[in-house]
């Protein structure tokens, strides 16, 4: 998923003067897991650089197959605290704000094996920015979420 990254026509020279892009991107993965039941688990990354472009983020859902119901949610985040407890990374910036089922928070995905690709294109800059993930899990198996997030630092 790294690649070189290049300059886009349409991008304002503004932004490029104000907020320049490296050449390279590397790619940084989060792991959360949750059991079987109505359980939730989190995960988050090593602090990164300051000023970071977010490319794109890449999601892979795994549930162990064969429960009677294979479903769970999940919502990515960034920030610069370090996080001692899910409720630490709950705090911090939604990266997404997926649309809304009453009384459930986050992106659902039914089936044991689901995968997502979002492109960002977005800016952060602060100390030690990381990314987080949370996964609520209401299959009767063991869940988890693999999130790749591709940045380029400068």
């Amino acid at each position: 998923m790294a690649k070189l990254v290049v300059g886009r026509g349409g991008q304002q020279e503004a932004m490029r003067r104000e907020h320049p892009k490296p050449y390279y991107s590397r790619v940084i993965s989060v792991m959360a897991g949750a059991p079987g039941g109505v359980a939730e688990g989190y995960g988050s990354s090593q602090g990164l650089g300051q000023d970071m472009w977010l490319l794109g983020i890449d999601v892979v859902i795994q549930i162990e197959p064969g429960g009677a119901l294979e479903q769970c949610f999940f919502d990515l985040y960034r920030g610069t605290e370090p996080p001692k407890t899910q409720q630490d990374v709950e705090n911090w910036e939604k990266i997404i704000d997926f649309p809304k089922i009453p009384g459930v928070s986050g992106m659902v995905a039914r089936g044991a094996h689901r995968q997502f690709s979002f492109k960002m294109m977005r800016f952060y800059s602060g100390t030690g920015n990381r990314f987080g993930v949370v996964i609520r899990n209401v299959s009767t198996l063991q869940g988890y979420v693999y999130a790749f997030f591709e940045i380029s630092e400068g």
